[in-house]
């Protein structure tokens, strides 16, 4: 008898879970080659990815993300063309193409080529036909029925041309902000670091840009950002970190060293690695249509709840960013419902 999706997808986050927990030197070994191939890719942030997948890979998220949900009867291959930003950045796609019936032909990131298949090896141990439906390539991608491609404005403007004629999602860079009052508890600001410098904040969910009030006193921020200043000891993050301070100095623009982030007065929301771009608020009308503006190009807001009818945005707590529900797509597209349409 077939499994049910949920009862499949249950049980391949507790294998994940399983893994995390017994650390068995095959897994350990998984995490020290990933860094070697990639060093961006610390076994902090491999683990914090996997143990996203290992949490939300539960009946709770699953039931709420999936329900009233039928699984197609004539299964599509989906091609997915996939970032190497993050760890496990598409595992998203490749779980909704999944729980919606369809085989998927994935074409990896030379940035993060081994985690993925190390969980479709895992599903195998749950249900052979779910990990059959999954293939891996290196090669030009041959025959498919759509696309989910993720990439840079300039690889997507290829990926629009190139998949023109297939149903598709292409994704390109996006950015998120956080909106401060000056009132935020220190909770709050542990919050908004995380979302700065998880994943180094190399995500299109890292908070890149601050929105302060006149006269924000960024001294709290600071004494937190400070207890993080060994990132830069990060020989990828402590090379871009004292590259961008030299040009500053040299360049006499003034900007403020704070831990291990430089804050530049900057209005772009994108903000190179190591630096933070803010700029000063005194109506918050202002950022509400700066925001409207910037749409295409946001991912996140990040703000206290109480600023999101002024802000006439859907904003998300301090330090959720990198925790998002399963219902929460890239870019806003729905990934189910596109699925389902096919």
């Amino acid at each position: 008898m077939q499994k049910q999706p949920i009862t499949v997808l249950h049980d391949w986050g507790r294998l994940i879970h399983q893994s995390l927990k017994e650390e068995k030197p095959a897994f350990l070994e998984l995490l020290a080659r990933t860094k070697a191939e990639n060093p961006w890719f610390t076994e902090v942030f491999q683990k914090q990815a996997l143990t996203y997948w290992a949490e939300h890979l539960h009946a709770d998220h699953l039931e709420s993300w999936l329900k009233d949900r039928v699984t197609t009867s004539s299964p599509k291959k989906i091609a997915l063309i996939l970032a190497g930003n993050i760890p496990l950045v598409g595992m998203h796609d490749l779980v909704s193409c999944l729980a919606t019936g369809n085989r998927v032909l994935v074409k990896l990131s030379s940035q993060d080529r081994r985690l993925l298949p190390y969980l479709v090896e895992l599903l195998g141990k749950v249900d052979a036909e779910w990990s059959g439906r999954v293939q891996f390539t290196t090669e030009r991608l041959g025959d498919f029925d759509a696309v989910i491609a993720t990439g840079s404005n300039n690889t997507s403007r290829y990926f629009e041309y190139y998949f023109k004629d297939k149903p598709n999602i292409i994704r390109k860079n996006r950015s998120s902000v956080a909106v401060l009052s000056g009132e935020e508890t220190d909770e709050q600001l542990e919050g908004l670091c995380r979302d700065m410098l998880d994943y180094f904040g190399l995500g299109c969910r890292s908070v890149s840009k601050l929105w302060v009030p006149k006269g924000f006193d960024f001294g709290r921020l600071g004494d937190i950002l400070e207890q993080q200043k060994s990132l830069t000891d990060h020989n990828k993050f402590g090379n871009n970190f004292h590259y961008h301070r030299t040009v500053l100095l040299m360049n006499q623009i003034p900007f403020t060293e704070i831990g291990p982030l430089l804050f530049l007065e900057k209005e772009d929301n994108a903000s190179a690695l190591s630096t933070i771009h803010y700029s000063y608020y005194s109506e918050l009308e202002m950022v509400a249509e700066k925001l409207k503006r910037e749409e295409e190009n946001l991912q996140c807001v990040v703000a206290d709840q109480a600023y999101q009818e002024d802000l006439r945005w859907a904003t998300i707590p301090f330090g959720t960013t990198q925790n998002p529900a399963l219902n929460t797509y890239a870019d806003g597209k729905n990934t189910i419902d596109f699925l389902s349409s096919l």
